[in-house]
């Protein structure tokens, strides 16, 4: 596919990608999902403008893959990682990378365990990324933090972005997250 320059819609969905994660990690030279998806959106002359990673067992090492090289790319436009496993860490990486990304238009992230935190991340990432029209962070465990985060992006980009967060676990709180929309103005650890 590297060589072909012409793809331009890749569905890679319902194919186990990931399920041998665990063994990548007993051998670190066994080349991943993660590690070949990141090479062909890097490689800096694909004009892959969808991919379809729905319903595999994208997660670790490979999601956080995936999401970083999606930082770099520049002709995708669909991005579809619905029913893998992002999770806190892989979310927030791809909620940095929407920082910089021009293209994308269409998000897919629904049931990836995505974190108030990551939540939080990649709202900031949508928000900053002003190509975006569509995400769907459905059946996630966003939780408070991320709720507010979210209905304070609807009020600011309502007429400017569809984001879909139906089946979200909204009560959840997360202890780990300690920024408070009420009170900006308490003492905070910034670790960076």
């Amino acid at each position: 596919m590297k060589k072909c320059r012409s793809i331009r819609k890749i569905d890679l969905s319902g194919n186990l990608l990931g399920s041998h994660e665990i063994a990548s990690s007993i051998n670190p030279t066994q080349v991943t999902c993660g590690d070949t998806i990141s090479d062909l959106l890097n490689d800096g002359v694909s004009d892959i403008q969808t991919l379809v990673l729905a319903w595999n067992m994208i997660r670790d090492k490979s999601a956080a893959k995936i999401a970083n090289s999606f930082k770099l790319n520049t002709s995708l436009t669909h991005l579809d990682l619905s029913y893998n496993k992002l999770g806190e860490e892989g979310g927030q990486i791809l909620g940095n990378a929407l920082f910089t990304h021009k293209t994308l238009k269409v998000l897919d992230i629904t049931s990836n365990e995505i974190s108030p935190k990551a939540c939080f991340v990649i709202v900031a990432g949508v928000y900053a990324c002003k190509t975006l029209k569509i995400v769907n962070m459905g059946d996630n465990p966003i939780g408070e933090v991320g709720t507010e985060s979210i209905m304070m992006l609807q009020t600011i980009l309502a007429d400017e972005i569809d984001l879909d967060m139906r089946g979200c676990s909204v009560r959840l709180k997360d202890k780990t997250c300690t920024f408070d929309y009420a009170q900006p103005d308490g003492a905070y650890d910034l670790d960076l």
